[in-house]
């Protein structure tokens, strides 16, 4: 006798596999996705977007990422001196 799980239901002739595969929605899901992607209100928020951070988008001073550069170094020095301290 074999076993069969009570709670599945499927004809005796059909192939049966209880595991879905990725590919049996694939096409679905990427038809909606380009769906959503041709969709002209989606295009113009991302469109508003980019605009936006160009808009306010820091200007990055040389200088003052150099210096911020430098004070994470001599952090990270730290942070090893004090964990070598510690053990």
């Amino acid at each position: 006798s074999s076993y069969k799980d009570c709670n599945t239901l499927h004809l005796p002739m059909e192939r049966f596999s209880p595991v879905r595969r990725f590919s049996d929605g694939a096409a679905t899901i990427q038809a909606f996705k380009t769906q959503l992607e041709n969709n002209s209100l989606i295009r113009q928020l991302k469109q508003e977007c980019e605009q936006l951070q160009k808009m306010y988008a820091a200007p990055q001073d040389e200088r003052l990422m150099e210096h911020t550069q430098q004070q994470h170094v001599l952090y990270q020095q730290e942070q090893q001196i004090l964990h070598q301290q510690i053990q």
